[in-house]
């Protein structure tokens, strides 16, 4: 259906007005993330951010949103960190890493 009005001609505005308050609330959650990065590190903000941002994309079951805190940082962390070996960014006043690994 999209495609044919694509080749038809047709335009369509391609940001709704209903939908400019969720684009700006996800452009401040993502400020917000890499600056609770540069602050706390990678784990506890990709904890905090991740089950704001599904929130923000409907899922609402309680139990769901405590596995996304979970499952979201240790995911990443192990392909991103351990498997490819890329260095962790390191929070400026806490870091759970630090912890974790005993420095």
């Amino acid at each position: 259906m999209e495609t044919r009005r694509g080749l038809s001609g047709a335009t369509a505005a391609l940001v709704f007005p209903e939908r400019i308050s969720s684009i700006v609330g996800l452009l401040t959650v993502a400020v917000l993330y890499v600056w609770l990065i540069s602050k706390f590190g990678y784990l506890i903000s990709t904890a905090t951010i991740a089950p704001m941002v599904m929130w923000m994309f409907g899922m609402r079951n309680p139990l769901a949103l405590v596995a996304t805190a979970i499952l979201c940082p240790a995911t990443y962390h192990y392909t991103f960190f351990v498997a490819l070996g890329v260095f962790p960014p390191y929070g400026e006043w806490f870091d759970l890493l630090d912890i974790i690994q005993g420095n």
